[in-house]
């Protein structure tokens, strides 16, 4: 495995078999880490679960690689405040 702490790659949501390298394809890739974004549509707000994220996790997990999970506004369902909003920067808007 490449031994640059660097060398990550960037899985963004989409069609499960497009967007995520099988594990050969990523053991091929050799990244020492992944940024792996959750979306709204997995997540189940009842138990924290993310089903999406825990196969990524499942499926990864022998080739020793370091996930940074990346959750945003969507994935809690929420749309943040458009352009030069005045919600921006309130107490409210995080």
């Amino acid at each position: 495995m490449n031994s640059d702490p660097l060398v990550g790659l960037a899985i963004n949501p989409g069609v499960r078999d497009i967007v995520l390298p099988s594990v050969d394809e990523m053991r091929a890739l050799s990244p020492r880490w992944i940024r792996y974004l959750v979306t709204h549509s997995f997540q189940d707000f009842a138990t924290g679960q993310n089903s999406e994220l825990d196969l990524v996790l499942e499926r990864y997990r022998d080739l020793g690689l370091q996930v940074l999970v990346l959750v945003n506004p969507e994935t809690l369902d929420e749309n943040p405040p458009p352009p030069n909003s005045p919600l921006w920067g309130d107490a409210d808007s995080g």
